[in-house]
């Protein structure tokens, strides 16, 4: 199954992990909010459940080092086809030590039909 790692900061990764299911290819996943080798959020996404929402405020360490996720972040899948890639696209709130918060939103992760 493919993997793919895209660090939110020095604390936080967010993991896309692509499987199959039924007859297609590369079709399902699932992305992990990771700290410290711990799976925070999990949430696995089809082509017709294809949005993951976080349903509240994801506090990752304590005090003057604490990383949030807002409520409110989202992930969306679209599947690949023989003509499109996969791909995993973010919409992140957050606040980090020293920082505002802000948000990014974008790509965390592309793959074809065929990635293994």
């Amino acid at each position: 199954m493919p993997t793919y790692n895209w660090n939110l900061n020095a604390n936080v990764n967010i993991q896309t992990v692509v499987s199959s299911q039924g007859g297609s290819t590369n079709n399902v996943a699932t992305v992990n909010i990771i700290s410290a080798g711990q799976t925070l959020w999990s949430t696995t996404l089809i082509q017709t459940s294809n949005v993951g929402v976080v349903s509240g405020d994801l506090v990752i360490g304590t005090g003057a080092s604490a990383t949030t996720i807002f409520a409110g972040t989202n992930f969306t899948l679209t599947v690949p086809t023989s003509l499109l890639n996969g791909n995993m696209a973010a919409n992140i709130t957050y606040s980090a030590p020293n920082e505002p918060k802000h948000n990014y939103s974008g790509l965390i992760a592309t793959w074809t039909l065929t990635s293994a």
